[in-house]
């Protein structure tokens, strides 16, 4: 597992109302030089996503009740549109694939993942955050 510099280090939200994948996320994301907050629900992800801003999100389609992820994705593209969100999903299809993608989020992840898939997808959202912020710097 690589380790991010500083300059590079995502503030990542995860919602997932499994506790054991929760934990396992608190450990490993730091590990991986990310910041992360973990909220068990929906309400609590979208009171985090009121409180502060992320670079990423990796939402739970699923949790409290049918689609809660969704809830989740659409105060975040309210309240902070350019924060990457990813839904991760134990129920997997096109159509929930197609609507999370339609309402903003950038990729779709089915359980079980592997960590290393959720490497490799934090690392193509940095390397869009770092040409973003090249274009925005070029525009000045």
């Amino acid at each position: 597992m690589a380790h991010t510099p500083p300059h590079h280090r995502l503030r990542i939200l995860f919602v997932d109302d499994e506790t054991h994948l929760r934990e396992f996320m608190r450990t490993e994301l730091p590990r991986l030089g990310h910041e992360v907050v973990v909220c068990p629900d929906s309400k609590a992800g979208i009171e985090a996503v009121k409180r502060q801003a992320f670079d990423a999100a990796i939402l739970d389609l699923r949790m409290e009740h049918d689609r809660a992820g969704l809830e989740v994705l659409a105060a975040l593209k309210q309240h902070s549109p350019d924060t990457e969100a990813v839904i991760l999903t134990g129920y997997g299809s096109t159509e929930t694939a197609v609507e999370a993608l339609r309402l903003g989020a950038c990729d779709y992840l089915t359980k079980p993942c592997k960590l290393a898939d959720i490497e490799a997808l934090l690392l193509r959202i940095q390397e869009k955050r770092k040409l973003k912020q090249k274009a925005a710097a070029l525009e000045r």
